[in-house]
């Protein structure tokens, strides 16, 4: 009987419960020790949260679209890589059907 209780006790998810029911008592414990957060007119701006719209103003901040499309390639085929390396013990038609769809996606993309 003891035995069984250890096992359960220390078992992994029992070992998580236990460090995440403690970690969330100490988080709410020591918010109210700390001291509440200054807000000041420049934390309210729309832009970077209070570096000021006098040192860059909006006109001239410049947003490269690129970029954002290279992410979004980056991503795909990150996350495309990572789905095949889990489906290796897969049927092989579900494979190919996954790469059909995602290359579909893949081509689709640029004309947007």
């Amino acid at each position: 009987m003891l035995k069984l209780w250890f096992e359960i006790a220390f078992s992994p998810l029992m070992i998580f419960i236990v460090i995440l029911l403690l970690s969330y008592v100490s988080f709410r414990f020591l918010k109210r020790l700390s001291p509440p957060p200054r807000r000041s007119e420049l934390s309210l701006e729309p832009y970077a949260c209070g570096e000021g719209t006098d040192r860059f103003p909006p006109e001239k901040i410049q947003l490269n679209v690129q970029l954002y499309k290279y992410a979004l390639y980056f991503t795909i085929f990150d996350v495309m890589a990572f789905i095949l390396l889990l489906s290796l013990n897969a049927n092989i038609i579900y494979v190919l059907i996954y790469l059909a769809v995602v290359l579909s996606a893949i081509t689709i993309l640029p004309r947007r």
